[in-house]
């Protein structure tokens, strides 16, 4: 879904998808530390930002699978 929004973006379809791939690992990666480490008021919103991640990421690896 977030790849249908960015579709249009020229920066977006000049990106290595290595590199895309890698900082959503990256984003994903903080978000899991963050939810487990981070404040109690930030947990929820972050894990669910990790689950999102993992997600996408997952999303992308499927064709590879």
């Amino acid at each position: 879904q977030a790849e249908a929004l960015l579709t249009d973006l020229p920066t977006w379809e000049g990106a290595p998808r290595d590199q895309v791939t890698a900082l959503i690992a990256a984003w994903t990666l903080n978000n899991l530390h963050a939810a487990m480490h981070g404040p109690d008021e930030t947990r929820n919103t972050r894990s669910e930002a990790f689950w999102a991640g993992r997600s996408w990421l997952h999303h992308r690896f499927a064709p590879r699978l």
